[in-house]
């Protein structure tokens, strides 16, 4: 059904003026700028020339993969199926997706292949198989037919290779990674050696803002400028997953992010290129953790685990224990209210000596556990566990 709405939608629609010069491009085939996309639109116009809607029809499919991807991308992160399915229509919604998936633009084609080395990574993680790898590259590649910059993907996975893997398996992945991407981006790397890299020149005042001076205010303007693509709701969380990426070090998520912002971040800064599509690609990795967190809301989830823990401590700690947690939690109150100045009350000194207490008793259990399993008495020895278990609750160690 989305397809079919979103063809029914473009169908009437005459090719706009990007998408004329795409068309115009596609006709004269040039390996040196997104040379996926325009063989595809050149493909379409062969098969059936002069049909907007079928040369529309490549991009509307990849939209449609690209959510399904992005789905595939949130269950390897582990989210439920509920945020999951939240986060995919955030992402179908948006008028970045929508509108480049269902019109002519190389976005649409970058975005499935970005998603796909994202999930071949995310698949990769923890594993020394080659085939996720050689997808990862496969993925790249593709990416960096679509746009110049899927480089950056290519790069920020080539560090997250280097920088998260063992020293004995680092360079052999890395290898079958590089591989198929090189070998899949060969002729855009032919074509540019071959022009002495003219288009990247060329396009080097592609979307300058030439009243920008300042660099605060294309700093601004360069944060601000995603909102024309995707709303402020979509934006925020993104953000925000990037900044608790950072402070987590999840490096996965982070370094492709961080190549794609970091490099067009300069652009800005330095030529004033600012547009806010650009840096969309590299907030995909993101997308798992944020939109999910501010359409399903964690609160509640978080606030079950609280009352979860709260009931194993009531269920399954001595009464003096409880007293104790109890005078913490009073303790916290009174300090949020102004009422106490101590941070915590003294009584929780007892929890901490018997955190402290059980720490340095584990050793000592499991030398006994070793030795009461050899006895000749199981009645004794039940005994005797149950002795240091509870001497573990009271801080003392006491062997009947």
């Amino acid at each position: 059904m989305y397809v079919l709405a979103r063809l029914y939608l473009a169908s009437g629609v005459e090719l706009g003026k990007d998408e004329a010069v795409y068309w115009y491009w596609g006709q004269h085939l040039d390996a040196s700028y997104a040379l996926l996309p325009f063989a595809t639109l050149k493909l379409a116009h062969a098969l059936w020339p002069y049909q907007e809607w079928f040369l529309r029809l490549p991009s509307i499919l990849l939209g449609a993969l690209s959510a399904v991807l992005l789905y595939r991308l949130c269950r390897n992160h582990g989210l439920g199926e509920r945020p999951a399915l939240w986060a995919a229509a955030a992402f179908a919604l948006s008028h970045w997706t929508w509108h480049t998936s269902s019109y002519l633009h190389p976005d649409g084609f970058l975005v499935p292949c970005w998603l796909l080395a994202l999930c071949a990574a995310q698949r990769a993680t923890g594993s020394i198989d080659v085939h996720p790898y050689a997808l990862m590259g496969l993925a790249g590649g593709g990416a960096v037919l679509c746009k110049y910059s899927g480089a950056f993907l290519v790069g920020g996975l080539c560090l997250w290779i280097l920088l998260s893997h063992a020293h004995q398996d680092r360079w052999r992945l890395l290898a079958v990674f590089l591989l198929p991407a090189l070998a899949v981006a060969l002729p855009l790397v032919y074509a540019q050696l071959g022009s002495g890299f003219y288009l990247p020149q060329t396009l080097s005042s592609l979307s300058r803002i030439e009243g920008l001076a300042d660099p605060f205010s294309r700093l601004f303007f360069f944060l601000v400028n995603p909102l024309f693509f995707v709303s402020p709701f979509l934006l925020y969380p993104l953000y925000r997953g990037l900044v608790r990426a950072v402070a987590q070090r999840d490096l996965l998520p982070l370094l492709p992010a961080l190549c794609t912002i970091g490099a067009f971040l300069f652009f800005a800064l330095y030529r004033g290129q600012i547009k806010g599509n650009w840096i969309l690609p590299g907030l995909l990795s993101h997308w798992p953790r944020s939109p999910h967190q501010a359409l399903a809301g964690p609160r509640r989830r978080n606030h079950g685990n609280a009352a979860s823990r709260r009931h194993r401590q009531r269920t399954q700690t001595p009464g003096s224990l409880q007293r104790a947690l109890r005078a913490r939690r009073l303790g916290q109150i009174l300090c949020r209210a102004g009422l106490a100045r101590r941070p915590e009350p003294r009584a929780i000194l007892f929890v901490e000596r018997a955190a402290l207490r059980i720490r340095r008793l584990d050793p000592i259990r499991r030398r006994f556990r070793a030795n009461t399993a050899q006895a000749a008495d199981p009645p004794i020895a039940a005994r005797h566990q149950h002795s240091i278990q509870h001497s573990v609750y009271t801080g003392v160690l006491r062997i009947d």
